[in-house]
């Protein structure tokens, strides 16, 4: 069920004053994780979670597009060989 829309000011990007937008529901996602193969053996697993979106008030990219801030947290999981983890007390 959708939100109703909020207003606020949000920061466009380092050193910018903060701007007019509305708060932008997500209906639908994808998350995959991302895997990286480390050399010490390790698989380190990393993903970006959107938490929150703000669509900015007139203003566009070079395609005409509205621009967007997103509020993003990185969750990780590291899965290491047993030779590398701490050894239990």
């Amino acid at each position: 069920m959708a939100t109703i829309p909020r207003r606020g000011k949000v920061p466009a990007g380092p050193n910018q004053q903060p701007k007019d937008a509305v708060s932008v529901d997500v209906t639908d996602s994808k998350e995959p994780w991302s895997e990286y193969s480390l050399s010490d053996g390790t698989l380190l697993k990393i993903k970006l979670v959107l938490t929150e979106v703000w669509k900015i008030d007139n203003e566009y990219d070079a395609d005409g597009n509205p621009a967007y801030v997103c509020k993003l947290s990185n969750v990780t999981n590291a899965i290491a060989p047993e030779a590398l983890k701490r050894k239990s007390h």
